[in-house]
């Protein structure tokens, strides 16, 4: 995809649900570092999400992770510093799913089951991984320790 689709803006939907995903986060699993996306709508959804987070994470804007696949993602995370202990990626689907399901070998039954159903836009998925660094992250080594979509947090069952 092209320069217009990096430049495209953040639709309605985008603008409602990142102050809502992003306050639950904030509430469960706030970051110490977030990675960003140079596209506008990532940016955008960014400085919405940004406000929810009482300690500000250190943000990086990252032209590698615009539509990037799972291997690009992975590839940005372990070459994130040691002092980010807690890490945020916005980016773009389908890599941020598959990200997260080559990622998970653990978790409860429930949330990989909605997961692997569908990860739509504004979704977090929520990793955790034991480890002193990211060098040793690789498929199958993370938990799945939550699982949360905008409708989800809406009071809703399933996502459209």
């Amino acid at each position: 995809m092209g320069q217009e689709d990096h430049a495209r803006a953040l639709n309605e939907r985008g603008r409602r649900d990142a102050p809502l995903v992003s306050a639950w986060i904030a509430s469960q699993h706030a970051p110490s570092h977030v990675l960003v996306s140079t596209a506008a709508r990532t940016r955008e959804t960014w400085s919405l999400a940004a406000p929810s987070f009482a300690e500000k994470p250190t943000c990086q804007f990252r032209d590698e992770l615009y539509l990037a696949d799972a291997a690009a993602l992975l590839s940005s995370i372990r070459a994130t510093a040691k002092s980010a202990n807690t890490l945020m990626i916005v980016g773009h689907n389908p890599g941020l799913h598959e990200l997260a399901m080559m990622l998970t070998g653990h978790g409860k039954k429930s949330l990989r089951q909605a997961l692997t159903g569908k990860f739509p836009t504004a979704a977090a998925a929520v990793l955790t991984f034991d480890a002193a660094d990211w060098q040793p992250l690789a498929a199958g080594r993370c938990t799945l320790a939550d699982f949360a979509t905008p409708k989800r947090l809406a009071g809703g069952d399933d996502e459209d």
